[in-house]
C-alpha cells in the first residue's frame, strides 16, 4: 500500500448544513468494520459515492478521524462534495463532541486488506438505500440435433415474461433522490413495487409499465406517491397539458403497476363501464359472450386503471365505482354479478377543467369522499418543460414561445378568449417543430399558427389572439389574408 499523506481540511459549519440531508444524493452504499492495528481499535467507514469508481473511507479511532479518497478536484488540491459529504457522514456516526479532522488523499485507491465480509452495511443509518443486484440471464442451454431426426419444424412454445421488480430499479431510485423523495417514502415504494411486480401479471388489454420519455416534473409526485402509499385512490384535476397522463405514466413505472386505459363520455351507462356484449363464433354456432372492459379486467386482476375525463359521465352512473373504492372493494354488475376488487388494484381518475370544456358535469360528493384529489399547476417551469419534451434547445426559440404564452396567457385573463390556443402540447409541437426545420421566420410562422393559433375555432378570437401575439410577444407576426381582411372590414 502506497503511503498516505494527510492534509487537514477546515470544514465550515454551514457547508455541514448545507449537505446535512443529501447524502443519499451522493451515496449508494456505506459500511462499516472493526479492526484492530498494532493493538490499537479503528474503525473504517466504506463509502461509496455514485460518482466515484473506488470506495472511500473514513478511518476512526478514539481521537482521530480521517477521510481517505481521490478525486480529481482533490488531487488538484480542491475542495470537493465527497468531503463535505463524508463530514456529514462523521458527524451523524459519532456525533458532534467527537473531533472531526478531515483530510489526505491517497496517491491510489485503497482498501486496507479488509476482507469484504469485516463490513456490515449501516446504509440505512443515513438514509441510504444500497442497490440491489440486477439478476443476469442464464445463458440458453446449447442442444445439438442429428441432421436426421429433424423431419418437422415443431410448433413455437410461448412463455409467459416473468417480471422482476430490480430491473430499472435503479432507474427509479435515481429519479425519485433527484424528485426529492423521502428516504422513508423510497423504502415504502421499494416494497410495494416488489409485491405489485410479484402479484399482478400483465393481460392482453393492460400496457407494461415502461419509463417515459420524460418523467413527471413537481412536488405534486411526492404527494400522490404517499396517497397511494396509505390505500388511497386518486382523481387529478387539472387544465390539459397540466401533465395528467404524464404524471399517470411516471407512477406506473415507479411502483411497477400495468395500466389500463378508460375514457369517459356522456353516452357510458353502468353496463357499458363495465363491459358489453360480444358476438364470437364458437363450437355451437353464434354465442353471445360478455367482454369486460379495461376497467372491470383491472379490478379483477390488478393493476392500474386511468379512467379519464371522468367529468363526462353522469353523476348517477359514477355511483357504480362507489362500492369498488369505498371498503366494500367490490365492482357490482348485474351483466355478470359480483367481482371483487384485486388488493393491488389502483384507481386514477382525471378530469380537465375549465368552462370552455362541453359536456362536463359535477361530481358527487359521495364519489369525491372515496378519492384523494389533487390539483395539478397549469405548468411550472415552461422552458424546461419544452426541453425536456422537444429536446429543442435554442435559447431564443424557448424565450420566444414563452413570450407567445404569456401572451395568450394574459388574453384569457383579461378578455376570456383564446382558451383553447392555451395548450401545453401545442407548444411542445411548435418546439419539435422547429428543432426539426430551424429557428428561422417561415417555420416560426408555420408552428406558432398550426400548433397554437388555430387550435382556436372561433373566428373572432382567433383574430383576437393573433393581436395579441403581435402586441405582445413578436411584432413581426405576418397578418394573414382573412386578418387583412377582418381589420379592413372586408
Amino acid at each position: 500500500m502506497s503511503k498516505i499523506t494527510y492534509k487537514r481540511v477546515n470544514m465550515p459549519s454551514n457547508t455541514f448544513v448545507a449537505y446535512q440531508d443529501k447524502v443519499p444524493r451522493y451515496v449508494t452504499k456505506v459500511e462499516e468494520a472493526a479492526v484492530n492495528e498494532n493493538g490499537q481499535d479503528f474503525s473504517y467507514y466504506r463509502i461509496h459515492f455514485k460518482s466515484l469508481e473506488e470506495p472511500s473511507f473514513l478511518k476512526v479511532n478514539s481521537t482521530d478521524v480521517r477521510f481517505i479518497h481521490t478525486c480529481e478536484a482533490a488531487t488538484g488540491n480542491s475542495s470537493c462534495s465527497h468531503t463535505a459529504v463524508a463530514g456529514v457522514i462523521a458527524e451523524k456516526l459519532l456525533g458532534p463532541s467527537r473531533p472531526i479532522t478531515l483530510k489526505g488523499v491517497p496517491s491510489a485507491p485503497t482498501n486496507f486488506n479488509i476482507p469484504d465480509s469485516a463490513y456490515t452495511d449501516i446504509s440505512a443509518k443515513l438514509d441510504v438505500i444500497p442497490p440491489v443486484p440486477v439478476p443476469v440471464p442464464a445463458p440458453a442451454a446449447a442442444t445439438s440435433t442429428p441432421a436426421a431426426a429433424v423431419t418437422s419444424t415443431p410448433a413455437p412454445v410461448t412463455s409467459v415474461p416473468v417480471r422482476d421488480w430490480r430491473i430499472e430499479w435503479a432507474d427509479v431510485k435515481e429519479y425519485l433522490e433527484e424528485s426529492g423523495i423521502a428516504h422513508r417514502v423510497i423504502l415504502e415504494v421499494q416494497a410495494l413495487r416488489e409485491t405489485v411486480f410479484n402479484k399482478v401479471a400483465l393481460t392482453p388489454l393492460s400496457i407494461e409499465p415502461k419509463k417515459p420519455k420524460t418523467s413527471y416534473q413537481g412536488e405534486i409526485l411526492g404527494r400522490v406517491l404517499r396517497h397511494i402509499l396509505t390505500g388511497k385512490d386518486i382523481l387529478l384535476i387539472g387544465d390539459k397539458g397540466a401533465g395528467k397522463d404524464t404524471l399517470v405514466a411516471t407512477i406506473a413505472w415507479v411502483l411497477g403497476y400495468p395500466v389500463y386505459l378508460q375514457t369517459g363520455n356522456g353516452d357510458e351507462t353502468k353496463s357499458s363501464i363495465v363491459g358489453e356484449n360480444t358476438l364470437i363464433q364458437g363450437d355451437k354456432g353464434t354465442e353471445v359472450v360478455f367482454k369486460k372492459s379495461a376497467f372491470a379486467t383491472c379490478v379483477e386482476q390488478g393493476g392500474l386503471v386511468h379512467y379519464a375525463e371522468l367529468n363526462m359521465l353522469d353523476s348517477d352512473v359514477t355511483s357504480l365505482f362507489h362500492s369498488v373504492l369505498d371498503e366494500n372493494r367490490q365492482l357490482a354488475s348485474s351483466d355478470i354479478g359480483s367481482i371483487p376488487r384485486h388488493e393491488h388494484c389502483l384507481f386514477i381518475g382525471s378530469q380537465n377543467i375549465g368552462s370552455h370544456y362541453s359536456g362536463t358535469k359535477s361530481q358527487n360528493s359521495a364519489f369525491k369522499d372515496r378519492l384523494a384529489i389533487v390539483f395539478l399547476p397549469y405548468v411550472q417551469d415552461f422552458q424546461a418543460l419544452l426541453v425536456a419534451k422537444s429536446g429543442l434547445t435554442d435559447s431564443y426559440a424557448l424565450k420566444f414561445l414563452e413570450d407567445v404564452k404569456k401572451a395568450i396567457d394574459e388574453l384569457v385573463a383579461t378578455e376570456n378568449q383564446g382558451e383553447e390556443s392555451r395548450t401545453i402540447r401545442g407548444y411542445i409541437a411548435a418546439a419539435e417543430h422547429m428543432k426539426n426545420y430551424g429557428v428561422i421566420f417561415d417555420v416560426k410562422v408555420e408552428a406558432i399558427e398550426d400548433f397554437v393559433v388555430n387550435k382556436t375555432e372561433n373566428f373572432e378570437e382567433r383574430m383576437a389572439i393573433r393581436h395579441m401575439i403581435r402586441e405582445k410577444a413578436w411584432k413581426d407576426f405576418p397578418m394573414s389574408a382573412e386578418e387583412e381582411a377582418y381589420v379592413n372590414g372586408l
